[in-house]
């Protein structure tokens, strides 16, 4: 029975890894549950996830203070977010 289920979850692995769409999709839903984890409720008040395509995320901030503080730090986000994603799929964090 245990190799069954390690067959049906490699089989599923494979088709997310596969379907560009799907998995944007679910890191698109791991990346809010992350940011909404890790940031500190100042920038989570402030600041949002608005998109993630292709590799890049789009971040809308309300503040320009803060706006300036997380281009600076756009880099170390960029890798405390795909450490959590346990992959590397954000190529670039894009502040708007």
């Amino acid at each position: 029975m245990k190799s069954q289920n390690e067959d049906l979850n490699s089989i599923i692995k494979s088709y997310i890894k596969g379907n560009k769409k799907l998995t944007e999709g679910l890191a698109t839903k791991r990346l809010h549950e992350i940011w909404n984890k890790e940031m500190s409720s100042t920038i989570t008040d402030y600041a949002s996830i608005v998109n993630f395509r292709h590799g890049k995320i789009y971040i809308k901030v309300e503040s320009a203070p803060l706006k300036q503080e997380l281009f600076t730090l756009r880099e170390k986000i960029k890798s405390l977010l795909n450490s959590k994603l346990s992959d590397n799929l954000i190529k670039e964090i894009i502040i708007i």
